[in-house]
């Protein structure tokens, strides 16, 4: 994936990758920080590679995420944001990006449903206290990656998940850490 602001095209794109252009205004997510190179390197994998499925990003902040799913191939994408200038951020993003009508934008998260994939780029704290009800959104064989952890943070979050999920691979760009987990089929 390629990123850009609004006012940095037309971008040159030599290498033929997808491009997001972005106009960040208050939501965090413009593809600089650890976390979130972290977690576009590991959807550009992933969702490539694998059969299509649904995406649910949990923290969509600028809908960086959420819009990358969708250019990669997602059949559609949830995006969750508590924050509603974010929010609006974010739906202004998949619109410049041409995505909209692949996303759905909401404040909370969704009751039932099931993903292929699940990312939620949030913090620590905020991973565990969600555990169960992230785990619950991601489908058998699905997979989960979190983000936003800390190096002295990611065993703590890992422990609450690895009852149903196991690591696959593991993430350090500093001192940010993003876990790469594969739901069990049971």
């Amino acid at each position: 994936m390629l990123i850009g602001a609004t006012w940095h095209f037309p971008l040159a794109n030599r290498s033929g990758r997808e491009v997001i252009r972005l106009t960040p205004g208050m939501a965090f997510g413009t593809g600089t920080h650890a976390t979130t190179k972290s977690c576009l390197i590991l959807l550009e994998k992933w969702i490539g590679d694998e059969e299509r499925g649904r995406l649910l990003d949990i923290g969509t902040g600028s809908g960086i995420l959420a819009i990358a799913g969708a250019k990669l191939g997602a059949i559609d994408v949830t995006a969750v944001e508590v924050d509603p200038v974010a929010l609006a951020v974010a739906r202004g993003n998949a619109r410049i990006n041409g995505v909209a009508s692949k996303i759905v934008f909401r404040e909370t998260l969704p009751s039932r449903s099931r993903y292929r994939w699940v990312v939620a780029n949030v913090t620590a704290p905020v991973l565990i206290e969600l555990s169960g009800i992230v785990a619950d959104r991601v489908g058998p064989g699905g997979t989960l990656i979190l983000s936003g952890i800390l190096a002295t943070e990611w065993r703590g979050v890992f422990l609450r998940y690895r009852e149903r999920f196991t690591l696959v691979r593991r993430i350090q760009r500093g001192e940010w850490i993003t876990l790469l987990l594969e739901k069990r089929k049971k």
